[in-house]
Formats: C-alpha cells, structure tokens, sequence
C-alpha cells in the first residue's frame, strides 16, 4: 500500500493537533478507541479534533496510518503549505519563510525535515534548496511543473 493521501484540512488538523505537544502514539491511539476526550484532555484544540474524528468515523485506518506513518496531500495550496510548514515545523512567516503570491522564499529548513516534507508536499510543489549551512538549508518552494501542455497541437 502507497503513501495515504488526505484533503487538505484533514492534515493541517493532524498537524495543529501534534504541534501542541501531543504524541503520534497518543493520537493514533484516541483515533483506534474513537476517544477524542482524551486528546482535548492532552490540549488539543476542541475544533480542530472534532474535525479530525468526524472525517475518521468513516475514514479511520487512513487516518491511524497518516498519523503513524505520514501522508501527502490530495491537493496543497500555497497557503496550505505556509500553514503545514508553520503547523509541524514552527516556521514564522517573516523569520523562517517569505510568503509570496505563488511561492515561499528564504524558507529555513532543518534537513533532516527533507525528506518528510517531499512525501507531503511532492506532487504539488517543488522545493530548491538556493543555500546550505551545517544541517540546516534555506530554499524556496514553487509550483511544480507538469509535463502536461494545455492547447498545443502538434499535427
């Protein structure tokens, strides 16, 4: 089985909810037993598990192996991905990462967040890494480019 793919607020909700310091094994375990009390117990936003458990009530395993595992998204927007950096890595706009119209740039990133940020991110937006420095990098992340050619003919 492939890499599980979420809708968008799906994984920012999973994202909002471990960056309060609550643990994959915490989560994944509410998730299993359907507890969303002991999550919000933890310090995890009200809203944002009742969301999570409400897609999980039909979705479950999904979400158990998104959370063990990771995941990527169906679909990532630029302010999507603004807001997965933000959530599970604790980048500042301004600081960490310059937020443009259709890209991000001067993003400050650990490399060894590499490689889970390309399973999240891959098929959406690129990431170019401009600088390195020690275990750190700093790039920027644009649109990927399709092969695909809308409106050419080639006859």
């Amino acid at each position: 089985m492939g890499t599980i793919r979420l809708p968008l607020p799906v994984g920012l909700k999973i994202e909002s909810i471990l960056s309060k310091g609550i643990s994959k094994q915490s989560l994944s375990r509410s998730l299993m037993q359907n507890n969303m009390t002991h999550i919000t117990s933890l310090g995890a936003d009200e809203n944002d598990a009742a969301y999570l458990f409400q897609y999980a009530s039909e979705h479950k395993s999904d979400c158990i192996t998104a959370v063990e595992q990771g995941y990527e998204f169906k679909f990532l927007t630029i302010r999507g991905l603004k807001n997965f950096l933000q959530l599970r890595y604790g980048l500042i706009d301004g600081v960490d990462l310059i937020f443009k119209e259709d890209s991000l740039e001067s993003v400050k990133l650990r490399k060894a967040w590499l490689r889970d940020i390309e399973t999240a991110i891959t098929k959406h937006w690129s990431f170019t890494i401009v600088d390195e420095y020690g275990s750190s990098v700093m790039g920027r992340f644009t649109l990927a480019q399709r092969e695909l050619q809308v409106g050419t003919n080639k006859e």
